[in-house]
Formats: C-alpha cells, structure tokens, sequence
C-alpha cells in the first residue's frame, strides 16, 4: 500500500449474503461508496464540507472483475487509490482482499461532479481537483 492508497475494512454480515451463501455482487458497490468515503475522508474531506465546495461525486461507471467468493464473517480489506482526474470527473480503482490475502474483485468506478441543481456535471473545485491529481502521483491534473 503506497500513501495514496486508503484502506476500508469490513467484516462479511449474514444478511449481505445471496442464496449461494456468498456476498451478493450488488453489495459490492455499498462497500465501494463507504470506502470512497474513506478515501475522502483520509484525505480531510467530509461529504458535508465537499458538498460545500460543490463537490458531490456521482456514479457513472463501473467495471468489477470478480475472482473468488466472501462469505459471512470473511474480514476484507477494500483499497482504494485514484486512477485518473480530469475536468469534470475522476476514476478510482478498487481492490477487494480477504484477511488471507487472497484478491478477491477489482473494480474501477468513475465518478462525475454533479450539480443537484441542473443535473449537469460540472467542474470538480480546483482544491479537491488538486489532492485527487496528487493522489495518482504526478501533482498535476488531467485535462
């Protein structure tokens, strides 16, 4: 893990299971929101205080690769690390390991600022579109 990188950890509850006995797929993405979250928030940044600089992240894309199954009580440890930042919008990535160590989904969700207003996107604030550029490593925005 390198500091860019923030780490969630969840421990697998009985009623996130499917009839397979297995994490069901679309709980997945709960645990990809909290830990977005957590990328935030290790960084200083509240959803309140974001939505203050007009910053509210909005699902747009997503593609998971699901290699191997959690189950209940399974403790995982989700990682998160920026992959891009652009004008509008930024992509991070996402690793889903088991206590063992085993990788168990990889995702990669890109997320566009959204005005609740206009329902448009919009501008990612230049203070945030700053820490997310640091985050992938090169200190300096995409276009």
């Amino acid at each position: 893990m390198t500091p860019r990188t923030s780490v969630y950890r969840h421990q697998v509850r009985y009623h996130e299971m499917d009839a397979q006995g297995i994490v069901f797929n679309g709980r997945y993405w709960e645990f990809f929101d909290v830990a977005m979250g957590e990328f935030f928030g290790d960084r200083g940044w509240t959803f309140d205080a974001m939505a203050q600089e007009g910053f509210v992240p909005s699902l747009v894309h997503v593609e998971a690769d699901f290699n191997g199954p959690a189950t209940v009580d399974d403790r995982l440890e989700i990682a998160v690390h920026c992959l891009r930042v652009g004008r509008s919008s930024f992509q991070l990535g996402f690793e889903v390991h088991r206590s063992d160590g085993v990788l168990l989904t990889t995702a990669s969700i890109v997320y566009v600022n959204f005005d609740s207003a206009t329902h448009a996107s919009r501008p990612i604030p230049s203070v945030l579109r700053e820490q997310l550029a640091q985050a992938v490593g090169d200190g300096s925005p995409a276009g």
